[in-house]
């Protein structure tokens, strides 16, 4: 059973990854990722498993414009790693 403050993480990974796509980011397999980081309560180590872990999951991330900037604000304002955004960025197809 999902507890309120879960379900308030579950809904911050999904804004994280919708305002990822607004700033251009085509996510592969984009239901595997949502659903992958949606199902456990720390949806930031998730990301970083994901990460690690990608090529695995068939998920892969696409820039559709050069805003690293933009993406690096995302992270920030979500409090994520920079560890985790340095792999995410890494991972970037152009």
């Amino acid at each position: 059973m999902h507890t309120s403050f879960t379900k308030e993480k579950n809904l911050e990974a999904l804004s994280f990854t919708k305002e990822l796509k607004e700033q251009g980011v085509e996510i592969t397999n984009e239901q595997e990722f949502i659903e992958r980081i949606s199902e456990v309560s720390s949806w930031k180590v998730a990301l970083q498993c994901l990460l690690v872990n990608a090529d695995k999951f068939n998920i892969f991330f696409k820039q559709q414009k050069d805003n690293v900037k933009d993406i690096k604000k995302i992270f920030e304002k979500y409090k994520i790693t920079p560890k985790t955004e340095s792999n995410f960025i890494s991972q970037l197809v152009h």
